[in-house]
């Protein structure tokens, strides 16, 4: 039986250094933001790197959710999976849900507002996307029938080990002092 792990957040919320740290572990396979190359072509955004995204993921929304849920590559025991909950457009959306383990991560907006700033002249709410995550901890909550886990940024960058320790005792993963380094 495949495992699957999805990790949901806004943008600028440290998340890129979680899937990172996770991505370390042995039988670890990471699929980083898996909806970005849908999304932006429903949307046609012109975001930086557009191109490039659109060359090296799967564009098709519809190929993507087996991979959520599917059967691993030869090798990797898990997937850990990186995901934008603004990303997740209704089309995408459905009882793939229900089949994937969950937790929420999340920053205090202000910190996310400004990071977000510093690439970006302008902010809005659905660039930070802060009710679509809503939105997917409230569909996630209904389709499992329980709160799904809640997991603050600062916290695991105050402390790493100890709180990614027990990040992986509640996910029932061995933690490895691996997840704390790793190439750029």
């Amino acid at each position: 039986m495949s495992r699957h792990i999805a990790m949901w957040s806004c943008p600028r919320s440290c998340s890129s250094v979680i899937a990172r740290s996770f991505e370390q572990l042995p039988g670890c396979y990471l699929l980083d933001e898996p909806f970005y190359g849908p999304y932006l072509l429903k949307h046609g955004l012109n975001h930086p790197g557009r191109q490039d995204i659109l060359d090296h993921v799967e564009p098709d929304y519809r190929r993507v959710i087996p991979k959520l849920t599917g059967e691993l590559p030869v090798g990797p025991s898990f997937t850990f999976q990186k995901h934008i909950a603004r990303q997740l457009l209704p089309e995408f959306e459905g009882d793939w849900l229900g089949k994937v383990e969950h937790f929420f991560l999340i920053r205090d907006l202000k910190k996310i507002i400004i990071s977000y700033q510093r690439i970006y002249d302008e902010v809005t709410l659905h660039d930070i996307g802060i009710r679509e995550l809503y939105n997917v901890f409230q569909k996630v909550g209904h389709l499992t029938s329980k709160t799904p886990m809640i997991v603050l940024a600062d916290d695991l960058l105050k402390n790493p080990a100890q709180n990614l320790k027990y990040l992986c005792s509640l996910l029932n993963l061995k933690y490895s002092e691996t997840m704390l380094h790793w190439e750029r």
